[in-house]
């Protein structure tokens, strides 16, 4: 099925915005049985024929939506529409009613595009065909348990935001790499590390070499002046990294893995570590603490670099204060890139207001699942995600922390209180995501 919306300019103005509201702001590239039709004088049957004449190649079949109701064309000579509908009323009723049902048709919906994001998901609860379907919706439904009065409609939206990268996006930004000896780093469950040597071995290096795990690579004897490379999903707020070389060298109070008998092999080998997807802090935290460490050779390349530090946090960066020593940056150096998506059109305070109090119960068990206890301190620093970046992100592989917790941890929550004895109870929070945390 074809959509075709025909208008004067303005008109077709307004349908974009509604169209990135509903369809994401990739629509264009996306959908392309959505076709928009300008004329200059929607009363020119003449104009409005030909231009309908133009988009209607080649023939299949098609619902025309008329933006207003006095456009006129002859159709002789035309393929027959599926259907032809115009408005009785104003623009902005007939949109309200026509344009989401029209869209769900195409599965143009942002519902169907976070479904689809979802369905993607390596690890699913359920053997179920449609799953993911039935995860929406339950994942959806908890909002209106919360406290919050506009909770379902922010539940929306933050799905409405929904951000995915595919294999094939990623073994894309993997193409194209320098020579050398090609590695991972592969430590805790290695999940992700087995996802992204998959995707070099096949989309990359055609199924010929070695993957190599990073950690065992630099113990082994190489040959002078070899060429490191290390491939990864994401680099955001920088702290994994800047962990994984620290412990390396020895000088971690939470090694992620063993001390190098030699740590001058960091230092006499090219390194490079190349990142899908990175934020300006995460490159700039990890770029501070290689220079610490001596590390200057070792170069970051990103094929994404996303903006997270706001304007204070800009100056700060260029003040030399933006970090402390351990890493924490101050909330308002950052901004949360879910309400910097061009589909919020919400009240990002109260928003903001209930991600950060569902984000502190969900970090709380997350940390009592591991035998860790969890300080006030410690929560104000990722309520909102890892170094409250705010993302709505997901590989097929992995959800990065700095994701927001409802996406992806599980724990209790309070519900709204109790309509006749006010008793304000928990429930168990379903993240959208499972088996994530």
């Amino acid at each position: 099925m074809r959509l075709i919306f025909i208008g004067e300019e303005g008109d077709i103005a307004l349908l974009k915005t509604r169209l990135d509201t509903f369809a994401g702001t990739d629509w264009k590239q996306q959908h392309k049985n959505i076709r928009l039709v300008t004329v200059r004088d929607r009363r020119n049957s003449t104009e409005v024929r030909a231009r309908l004449k133009e988009t209607l190649r080649p023939v299949e079949e098609t619902s025309l939506y008329l933006l207003r109701n006095d456009i006129r064309f002859d159709q002789s000579g035309l393929p027959e529409f599926h259907s032809v509908i115009r408005p009785s009323g104003n623009l902005e009723a007939f949109l309200q009613k026509y344009l989401r049902p029209a869209l769900q048709e195409i599965n143009a919906d942002w519902r169907k595009h976070a479904e689809n994001i979802l369905k993607d998901w390596d690890y699913p609860e359920s053997d179920e065909a449609n799953w993911h379907e039935e995860r929406v919706s339950q994942w959806l439904g908890q909002f209106q348990r919360l406290e919050h009065s506009e909770a379902k409609k922010i539940g929306e939206m933050l799905l409405r935001c929904l951000e995915g990268r595919t294999r094939p996006a990623l073994t894309k930004c993997f193409k194209n790499s320098a020579p050398g000896l090609h590695c991972v780093m592969r430590y805790e469950n290695g999940k992700s590390a087995d996802a992204i040597s998959g995707l070099l071995k096949k989309g990359v290096m055609q199924n010929s070499g070695t993957v190599h795990n990073f950690d065992d690579l630099i113990r082994a004897p190489l040959k002078p002046d070899e060429k490191i490379v290390i491939y990864e999903d994401g680099l955001f707020s920088g702290t994994e990294w800047v962990g994984i070389f620290e412990s390396l060298m020895g000088m971690s109070a939470s090694p992620k893995c063993d001390k190098l008998a030699d740590i001058s092999v960091l230092q006499k080998h090219p390194i490079e570590i190349r990142f899908a997807v990175a934020t300006d802090l995460g490159v700039n935290w990890l770029q501070k603490n290689l220079i610490k460490l001596g590390l200057n050779q070792i170069e970051i390349k990103a094929t994404e670099t996303i903006k997270a530090l706001s304007a204070i946090g800009e100056q700060r960066l260029v003040a030399g204060t933006l970090f402390s020593a351990d890493g924490k940056v101050e909330r308002d150096s950052v901004q949360q890139r879910i309400f910097q998506d061009t589909r919020w059109f919400g009240d990002v305070a109260l928003a903001t207001t209930l991600c950060d109090e569902v984000g502190r119960n969900l970090w709380s068990h997350y940390w009592s699942t591991k035998g860790k206890t969890v300080s006030a301190d410690a929560l104000d620093r990722v309520a909102l995600g890892a170094s409250n970046l705010g993302f709505a992100l997901a590989f097929p592989f992995s959800i990065p922390k700095v994701t927001l917790p409802l996406f992806w941890c599980p724990g209790k929550v309070p519900r709204r209180p109790d309509s006749t004895t006010g008793a304000n109870r928990n429930f168990q929070w379903v993240p959208l995501f499972p088996n994530a945390a």
